[in-house]
């Protein structure tokens, strides 16, 4: 009977043994990859998304933007959508619609329906390739108009507030 408890107690000490240097070993991340293109690790619970060119085939060279397809709002959050609008669409954080005006009628446009909503003008920053940002705030809220001329002749203006 000694016999047979010294070679479980052997056994179980093997057994500790092996398991404590699996445990004190980092593991090695084997990534996976998912439906869309997104990959992620076994590891983690949080995915890493891999980008992937866009399925539309008419998207500005300039902004990245595909060509807007819906039939424009009215308004967005409380600030009016320039009634000549094309098309626009929802984007994250924001809304954005094409038009065929000058930049600067679509800046004098939004300066003057701003200061009509009690948006104050803080600050313009142009780009170059003749686009601009009009910056506005109201209280503790801001408020962006990012304007950028297309290839194609429209103008993209992206409204964030």
């Amino acid at each position: 009977m000694k016999a047979i408890t010294k070679v479980t107690v052997v056994c179980f000490l093997f057994a500790v043994l092996s398991a404590c240097t699996v445990i004190g070993q980092k593991p090695t991340p084997t990534p996976t990859t998912g439906q869309g293109g997104v990959s992620s690790s076994i590891f983690s619970n949080v995915p890493t998304i891999t980008a992937r060119p866009m399925e539309t085939s008419v998207q500005s060279s300039m902004t990245g933007l595909p060509m807007p397809s819906q039939v424009p709002y009215e308004y967005w959050h409380g600030i009016r959508v320039m009634p000549d609008a094309i098309a626009g669409d929802e984007i994250s954080g924001g809304y954005y619609f094409a038009i065929d005006v000058p930049v600067e009628v679509i800046q004098a446009f939004y300066n003057k329906e701003m200061a009509g909503l009690d948006w104050l003008l803080t600050d313009i920053e142009e780009g170059t390739v003749g686009n601009k940002m009009l910056i506005y705030k109201k209280e503790a809220e801001s408020a962006t108009i990012s304007i950028t001329p297309q290839d194609d002749g429209n103008v993209y203006v992206v409204i964030n507030a």
